[in-house]
C-alpha cells in the first residue's frame, strides 16, 4: 500500500515519531516570522504528494491545524461572522492570552467573548474551504471515486460554556464531541446516513484496516471497526474521556448518562445526554446511587487499563521544534 502524510501541526509528525512507516511525509511551514502554518500552506505541500499517487491502493493522512489557535485565518474569515473587536492580531497568535483568561487575570467581557466565538467560527470556515480544496484535488486527479474519505478531529474547543476557553482542561461535550464524516465511492457504501451511535477515535484504526481487508485478529488495536456499525451493529456501550492534567478529570458515558469526575477534588457530576447536551443540570445530588455506581465503574476501568512502560530517549528538541510547541500551547 502506497502511503503518504502531510501535516500542519508539528506535534503530529517527526517530533514524536508519527512520521514512521510512511513512504513520503511532509510538514507545512509557517510564513516568515510565524511558526504555525495556515491550512493553505498545507494544501500547497500536499500537491506534489498527490501527484505521485499511482494506480494501486494508497493511504494518505492529512492533518490540518485549524480549527485551532492561533486564529490567524486570512480575510474574509476574520470578520466573516462579526466585526473586529478587542482581541488584537498579536493576541490571536499568542496562546498566553487564553491562559490569562482561564486564570482570571484577564476579563472575558461580552464583546471579547463575542469576538472569540466569531474568530473560532471564521477559523472553522477557513479550514472548511481548504478541505473543499482537498476534495477538488482528489477529484481533478480521478482519485475521489477510489477513496474512502474520513474527516474527524482530535478535540473540540471550549468557548466559555463552563467558564474556560481552549481545550485540554475539562471533559465536557464541547471538548469531547467531535465530527466523524465518512464518504464512500458511489455504490460501495452508505450515503446520506446520519448515525447517533456512540463511537470512539480508537475505532478509526481498526476501521481503516477493515477497509483494506486486513482486520485486527491479534487484538493489538483497541477499538472496533465501524463498518458493521454502518449496517446496524451496536456502537460502544461506554465511552471514556480524560483531560490533560497530571491529576485529570475523567468522563464516563454509559448510554444517556455521563459522569464527570475530578480526581483532584473528588467532585462528581452527572448529566443526562442528549436531553442536556450543554450539561447545564448536574443530577448528582438527585441521583446519588447512579452517580456512585458510575464512579465505581470508572475507577474499575482505570484500574484495568493495561499499563505499558514507555521508552525514553536522550534526544533533545531543536529550538524550532520548541518554538512551534510553545506557539500551539503544548509547552510554556
Amino acid at each position: 500500500v502506497e502511503t503518504f502524510g502531510a501535516i500542519a501541526n508539528v506535534n503530529a509528525g517527526a517530533l514524536v515519531g508519527l512520521d514512521r512507516g510512511f513512504g513520503a511525509f511532509a510538514r507545512a511551514r509557517g510564513a516568515e516570522g510565524r511558526i504555525a502554518p495556515r491550512s493553505e500552506r498545507l494544501s500547497d505541500t500536499l500537491e506534489p504528494l498527490l501527484e505521485k499517487v499511482g494506480e494501486g491502493r494508497f493511504f494518505g493522512y492529512v492533518h490540518f491545524l485549524e480549527p485551532h489557535v492561533p486564529y490567524h485565518q486570512p480575510e474574509p474569515f476574520v470578520t466573516l461572522f462579526g466585526p473586529d473587536g478587542p482581541i488584537t492580531e498579536e493576541e490571536r497568535y499568542d496562546i498566553h492570552w487564553i491562559t490569562a483568561v482561564n486564570q482570571r487575570r484577564r476579563e472575558l467581557d461580552g464583546e471579547t467573548h463575542r469576538q472569540l466565538v466569531d474568530l473560532y467560527d471564521g477559523n472553522l470556515a477557513y479550514v472548511d474551504r481548504e478541505v473543499g480544496r482537498l476534495r477538488r484535488q482528489l477529484e481533478d486527479r480521478g482519485l475521489l471515486d477510489r477513496v474512502v474519505l474520513m474527516i474527524t478531529a482530535d478535540h473540540g474547543e471550549e468557548l466559555f460554556e463552563h467558564g474556560l476557553i481552549g481545550h485540554g482542561a475539562t471533559v465536557y461535550e464541547e471538548v469531547l464531541r467531535i465530527p466523524l464524516i465518512m464518504r464512500f465511492p458511489e455504490g460501495l457504501g452508505p450515503a446520506g446516513l446520519r448515525l447517533q451511535t456512540p463511537v470512539d477515535l480508537l475505532d478509526l484504526a481498526p476501521t481503516i484496516l477493515d477497509i483494506f481487508g486486513l482486520g485486527n485478529d491479534d487484538g493489538s488495536l483497541e477499538g472496533q471497526s465501524l463498518l458493521p456499525v454502518l449496517h446496524g451493529a451496536p456502537g460502544r456501550p461506554t465511552l471514556l474521556g480524560r483531560s490533560m492534567h497530571e491529576r485529570p478529570s475523567y468522563s464516563l458515558r454509559d448510554g444517556p448518562d455521563k459522569l464527570v469526575y475530578d480526581t483532584r477534588t473528588g467532585r462528581a457530576e452527572l448529566y443526562r445526554i442528549p436531553e442536556d447536551r450543554d450539561e447545564t443540570r448536574n443530577l448528582a445530588a438527585e441521583e446519588p446511587i447512579l452517580t456512585e455506581y458510575l464512579r465505581q465503574s470508572l475507577l474499575r476501568k482505570l484500574r484495568d487499563l493495561e499499563r505499558r512502560r514507555g521508552t525514553r530517549t536522550d534526544d533533545t528538541l531543536s529550538e524550532e521544534a520548541l518554538e512551534a510547541l510553545r506557539a500551539l500551547g503544548y509547552i510554556e
